[in-house]
């Protein structure tokens, strides 16, 4: 398996718990992206990231956890907007830009939707040794599996339909290693898919909220 580590995938139709093909859109966990940028969100009983995924993106954003001052999608809070600073000169969280379609459009910021980003965990105690780099306890082994999974079939169906993707960033030691694992059952199972996502520009990061405005400028897209 050849996985470039330099800078350190959507089949028509496919449905899985995460992931809804819609004829005028698409459905990515809780949010809905159509053709003209328009999102509504679902109520749900846990706090959540909802995945923002468009079929134009050319940059994938793969956090390992949310951050405590977001709300319904990433960085909507204080480190949005120093990623907004540094990626697009703008005092509008990063998250925000995003999203909102409408509102990337007035500022100029059409690059903005070129942007995807999808959360994997919840910022919770019992993932602490993934956080760490540690291997799962036996006890959570089946729920990391389950994860590393539904990450492959959120990759491929990615991969199926956004053909304009070309970098991948991975935030945090537990999407790395959540990301592995999911190339490992890609190659077991769909090796095309796994191919293409594998020669993907990735870039390994910190934590988002570690991540240096260095690091950060990476973001950029030139």
């Amino acid at each position: 398996m050849t996985i470039r580590h330099q800078y350190s995938a959507f089949d028509r139709g496919f449905v899985n718990s995460n992931i809804v093909f819609e004829k005028e859109g698409y459905k990515v966990g809780a949010i809905l992206v159509g053709s003209e940028g328009s999102h509504t969100h679902t109520a749900e009983k846990e706090r959540h990231m909802d995945a923002i995924i468009r079929k134009k993106i050319h940059t994938l954003l793969i956090f390992d956890r949310a951050l405590p001052e977001d709300t319904n999608y990433p960085l909507s809070g204080a480190k949005g907007l120093e990623v907004a600073d540094i990626v697009f000169e703008q005092n509008i969280p990063f998250g925000r830009l995003v999203t909102d379609k409408e509102l990337a459009q007035l500022l100029n910021q059409k690059e903005a939707k070129r942007y995807g980003m999808l959360t994997l965990l919840e910022d919770d105690v019992r993932f602490k040794p993934l956080f760490q780099n540690r291997k799962p306890t036996a006890d959570m082994e089946e729920e990391v599996e389950a994860k590393v999974r539904e990450l492959a079939h959120q990759l491929r169906a990615i991969r199926s339909r956004c053909s304009s993707l070309e970098r991948l960033f991975l935030f945090g030691r537990a999407a790395q290693t959540l990301f592995d694992r999911a190339l490992l059952h890609l190659e077991e199972v769909n090796p095309p898919a796994h191919e293409e996502i594998a020669s993907m520009t990735c870039y390994r990061l910190p934590t988002i909220r570690r991540a240096s405005e260095e690091q950060l400028q990476l973001l950029r897209y030139e």
